[in-house]
């Protein structure tokens, strides 16, 4: 209640300055004072409110004007893309020139086969013996065994022998040709047949 009072009284003061400085623009004091005193006495006439009391007359604060919204900001359209250059064509391949054909080879001009190595001449008949085994040296002996018979010594006896017992000449190459195939172009065939030259020189 108190505290109402003091309300109703800081009211009051707060009129009765405010109707002084009114009085004092107007110039028309009486009039001003007597409606206002008139207004206290219907003031204090009134019963005293109750605790409660609504003082939005009073304490009323001043709208606050809502500020205003933000603009939204104009969406920026996106710039539109540059066309794509088109691809630069590639320079058609020049086609290379065909390589000239190589010249034939000439066919190689076949080598003429060589001469068969003709047997060493036969050396000299020399001097006529009544033996073969006269015509014969010791070291063409163990040529004529290795390379004619085959290491066979007793066949080249017997093959002497044989040829010691010939009418001729021809009828002793002709024993060879029939017990033996000898190679007549080697020089041991060629020292042999001049042995039996000898022989039936």
């Amino acid at each position: 209640m108190k505290e109402n009072l003091l309300q109703i009284a800081e009211y009051i003061e707060a009129l009765e300055n405010r109707l002084a400085q009114v009085e004092a623009n107007l110039g028309e004091k009486d009039t001003k004072i007597a409606e206002l005193e008139q207004r206290i006495v219907e003031l204090e006439a009134r019963p005293i409110l109750e605790p409660e009391i609504e003082m939005d007359w009073i304490e009323e604060e001043p709208e606050i004007p809502e500020e205003p919204k933000e603009q939204e900001k104009p969406e920026i359209k996106e710039e539109p893309k540059a066309p794509e250059k088109p691809a630069v064509p590639k320079k058609p391949e020049i086609p290379q020139t065909p390589k000239q054909p190589e010249a034939p080879k000439q066919p190689e001009v076949p080598k003429q086969p060589e001469a068969p190595a003709k047997p060493a001449p036969a050396a000299s008949v020399g001097s006529p013996v009544a033996d073969l085994r006269q015509a014969i040296s010791l070291g063409d002996r163990f040529l004529f065994q290795r390379e004619l018979f085959a290491q066979n010594g007793e066949l080249m006896q017997k093959t002497i022998e044989a040829l010691n017992n010939q009418p001729n000449l021809d009828y002793a190459v002709a024993y060879i040709d029939k017990h033996f195939d000898w190679d007549k172009e080697s020089s041991t065939y060629g020292l042999f047949l001049n042995a039996l030259h000898r022989r039936f020189g």
